[in-house]
């Protein structure tokens, strides 16, 4: 989310979190600028996991 001049808020980014070795790490799947990102299908992969078909 950010906030714009105006106050009012959109989402800007979002990503998928995971875990390796004890740590974690963000794979950005979307940005508002550039769209979807290679990571798409790791966002596809967590949302199949819950039993949601991804709307794309």
């Amino acid at each position: 989310m950010r906030r714009l001049p105006s106050g009012a808020r959109v989402l800007d980014a979002a990503g998928v979190l995971t875990r390796t070795s004890g740590e974690v790490t963000v794979r950005p799947v979307w940005t508002a600028q550039r769209g979807w990102s290679n990571d798409r299908a790791a966002l596809a992969e967590l949302l199949a996991e819950r039993g949601v078909r991804p709307p794309w």
